[in-house]
């Protein structure tokens, strides 16, 4: 892994401006462009290897949020300040 990092950190550094900001955009095939938008699901929580619960969430790309974050820190075992 050591050797892997600074390669490729040359490999970055080798690329031009252009294909750098081009890189830093998405590529979004046809018909999937909806798979950027906020969306929607059931997940299950794990703690540690321990299932927690299932629970609705929200996520985008970069971002993760729980539809009802108090149902899930409640079921945190040993949780000191809630």
């Amino acid at each position: 892994m050591r050797i892997l990092i600074p390669a490729l950190l040359l490999v970055c550094l080798c690329t031009s401006s252009r294909v750098a900001e081009a890189a830093s955009e998405p590529f979004i095939p046809p018909g999937f462009e909806d798979l950027l938008e906020p969306q929607t699901t059931q997940v299950d929580v794990y703690y540690g290897d321990q299932y927690l619960l299932s629970t609705l969430a929200t996520f985008s790309p970069g971002e993760f949020t729980f539809m009802m974050p108090d149902e899930v820190v409640q079921r945190i075992p040993d949780l000191l300040d809630p």
